[in-house]
């Protein structure tokens, strides 16, 4: 049998918080992994966000040479922007360079792959594919097939923190990472390959969200939040650790080289800068000066913000 290679992408990830975890057993399988293993701090690229860092990830080259520096990009002659795409991309993804070879990949949920790729096996586009899209896999009926099995395809996480609300996003974190792990499986079983790589956002999402209720040490950090929800937290993580478990006991052996990975680290944020505001502030923007402008302003001035 040939030598193959899986990655599994677990977004925002971050040894302040993985390591105390794996010392206090929620995370049994990563802290196998890594003893059995190597591993090392990422040094990810500038930005270090999410869409240019997992560009520079599949193609080996930075930033300035991808074009992919955030999420949007500015049409030409024009100051309109638009979400960047598969299409505006340069450099040659690492799975369309085995394609060429005549190596078979497996390519599910990577971000700014849409289109997605016509690689020899498998290619589903992960965040940025636009809303409502169809064409979002390789081959075209691959999307009909999987939800015809598992119910409708999962895209995007739509929840937001609301206090209160709290399991309104971990009830959607949820049932991401156990769609998304059962239809990896699922489709690894299907046909040979010889690279595959999966992507999980959910470990993202939940820190945007979430974050301040299991790091005691942020502003926001609530007691009682951390009562009501930080177990369930856990649980989460809980539910990445049993994914790469499961992942690894039945698709890596002696001739599997698995890779586990992000783009970029994660913390607190306790203050920011809208430069918006500063600059028109500072008398250097203007606002347009039709009604719907107008009212907004007035509605930020209340104190009123989406």
């Amino acid at each position: 049998m040939s030598r193959r290679v899986l990655v599994i992408g677990l977004d925002g990830i971050t040894f302040d918080t993985f390591d105390p975890w794996m010392e206090e057993g929620v995370l049994p399988s990563m802290k196998q992994f890594r003893s059995e293993g190597v591993h090392a701090s990422l040094d990810s690229i500038f930005p270090p966000i999410t869409a240019p860092a997992w560009v520079s990830f599949m193609t080996g080259m930075n930033p300035g040479k991808t074009g992919i520096f955030e999420f949007l990009y500015f049409l030409k002659s024009s100051f309109d922007v638009t979400p960047v795409n598969a299409s505006v991309r340069d450099g040659h993804p690492i799975w369309n360079i085995l394609t060429t070879e005549g190596k078979k990949s497996m390519v599910f949920g990577v971000p700014v792959t849409y289109p997605p790729d016509k690689v020899d096996g498998y290619c589903i586009s992960g965040f940025l594919t636009p809303k409502g899209a169809r064409d979002f896999t390789h081959p075209p009926d691959l999307i009909d097939r999987i939800e015809a099995k598992h119910g409708p395809f999962p895209l995007y996480h739509k929840e937001v923190y609301q206090k209160g609300k709290v399991d309104l996003v971990l009830d959607e974190a949820f049932h991401h990472i156990q769609y998304k792990r059962e239809m990896t499986k699922e489709l690894l079983r299907e046909r040979e390959w010889d690279f595959a790589i999966t992507y999980f956002e959910g470990t993202d999402r939940l820190q945007h969200e979430v974050w301040h209720i299991h790091d005691e040490t942020h502003p926001h950090s609530s007691p009682k939040e951390r009562e009501r929800y930080g177990e369930r937290v856990r649980d989460f993580y809980r539910e990445v650790d049993r994914t790469v478990k499961e992942l690894t006991e039945e698709f890596s052996d002696e001739n599997t080289t698995v890779v586990i990975m992000s783009d970029h680290g994660f913390g607190p944020i306790h203050n920011y800068m809208n430069f918006n505001v500063w600059l028109l502030e500072q008398g250097l923007l203007v606002l347009k000066r039709d009604v719907f402008t107008q009212l907004k302003k007035m509605i930020f001035k209340l104190g009123i913000t989406p």
